[in-house]
């Protein structure tokens, strides 16, 4: 229950999408009472519509097995091909908007865009001492979405020697 006093009278109430349970249709109720206890009620309907989302996951092969990017299991080495996967079938990937589909798909590392052919699969050499790689999708509502994942890139050790003694 809110009671407004400002002149003329005006209520602003703002909702966080958690109390209505995110995407789907709802009813909002508005009922009113003056202090002579006459009132009135009445009913709003409105959607709550899915945005894009953009997401990808990371493996040294090109067909896997596809790995979160922030915590790969094995950091590439420099130099070494990192594949970028954006795919339904992965635990992270890019959605779009309700009721569009995926028009544009930017990939840069470091802020260097170095795919754009719209590509749910891509490829770069890794580079030290990280990389920031970024996809960036577009829908065709003009919706649009981004995601960075900071990639650690690890060198090859030394190789080491030791002296042998001449016989």
């Amino acid at each position: 229950r809110q009671t407004c006093t400002a002149d003329p009278i005006l209520c602003n109430l703002t909702f966080q999408i958690p109390m209505w349970g995110g995407v789907g249709d709802y009813t909002a109720r508005l009922y009113v009472e003056d202090a002579g206890a006459l009132s009135s009620t009445a009913f709003k309907n409105f959607s709550i519509l899915k945005d894009a989302s953009a997401g990808f996951m990371c493996s040294l092969a090109e067909f896997g097995p596809w790995e979160n990017c922030d915590n790969m299991a094995t950091a590439p080495l420099d130099g070494q091909i990192v594949w970028f996967f954006d795919n339904s079938s992965l635990a992270e990937y890019s959605q779009a908007s309700q009721g569009a589909s995926i028009t544009s798909r930017r990939w840069s590392k470091n802020g260097v865009d170095f795919s754009v052919l719209n590509n749910q699969k891509t490829s770069i050499a890794a580079s030290l001492p990280s990389m920031n790689i970024m996809l960036t999708v577009v829908d065709s509502a003009a919706r649009s979405a981004f995601v960075t994942h900071a990639i650690g890139v690890g060198t090859l050790p030394l190789p080491t020697w030791n002296e042998i003694a001449p016989f």
